[in-house]
């Protein structure tokens, strides 16, 4: 309830995610490439809005002995200034 009385506000947030890869192996050298699209569709009783972003991933690695490697991994993940509201600034990515 607000000063002006109840009011009933909707709101559709919908994210879609396609992506496709390829991967090999050349000597000690893994690789894997990827590329992706992400959808963002954000609907509310004012304004609609659709978002087209590009997600690329790149992840390399190098066999330096029995069970042991090592690996760099980039990615980019576009997102919506919206749905992060109301979440920590930082996050914790496990490995």
């Amino acid at each position: 309830m607000n000063l002006l009385g109840s009011s009933h506000y909707d709101v559709n947030y919908l994210e879609q995610y396609l992506y496709s890869e390829y991967s090999g192996k050349w000597n000690k050298l893994g690789y894997r490439v990827g590329i992706g699209v992400t959808n963002i569709h954000n609907k509310s009783a004012e304004t609609t809005q659709d978002d087209w972003a590009p997600t690329p991933k790149l992840v390399l690695s190098y066999d330096l002995a029995k069970n042991q490697s090592l690996r760099l991994t980039t990615d980019y993940t576009s997102q919506s200034p919206w749905a992060d509201a109301g979440k920590p600034a930082c996050r914790l990515v496990e490995t």
